[in-house]
């Protein structure tokens, strides 16, 4: 670390395309959950209609096997792995602006996050508990007693 790097900070290694590729493919729903909200999973598919998330079933994804993280779209006939399905709903190039999409995509993942402990919440004190007076129902769902008083209607 130099003197110009803040204490707090863990500084960041050199981006690993491949660790980073692993890491999006290992969690791949929740990473195309994220990147096309609109997208929906069948018969171990993701689908979608586009990378920019319209609605449709042309762009397919697949979630199991080798072949995990490889996308097509049919309409256009786009196509790659994880980081190109990444470069391509975020808007990079992938040959001219690959560290700007390594470094999106380990934002994303949580790289370079401060170390310092969070600001402790402002303790309360402790506030008289209000009484509610005799049950005016009980009320048994499955092996549950949902005690319900007049006041908290």
């Amino acid at each position: 670390m130099n003197k110009n790097t803040p204490p707090n900070i863990i500084p960041l290694k050199p981006p690993d395309a491949q660790a980073l590729k692993s890491q999006l493919v290992q969690n791949l729903p929740a990473t195309l959950h994220a990147l096309l909200p609109n997208g929906f999973v069948r018969t171990g598919k993701f689908l979608i209609g586009d990378v920019s998330g319209g609605k449709g079933e042309s762009l397919v994804v697949e979630l199991h096997g080798a072949k995990a993280g490889l996308w097509h779209d049919f309409a256009t006939g786009d196509g790659g792995d994880i980081l190109d399905l990444w470069a391509s709903v975020k808007g990079f190039d992938r040959k001219n602006q690959f560290t700007q999409l390594i470094t999106d995509i380990q934002n994303w993942l949580g790289a370079g996050v401060p170390v310092t402990q969070p600001p402790s919440c402002k303790h309360r004190p402790n506030r008289p508990t209000q009484t509610l007076g005799e049950p005016t129902c009980i009320i048994e769902i499955n092996e549950w007693h949902v005690i319900l008083f007049a006041e908290s209607f």
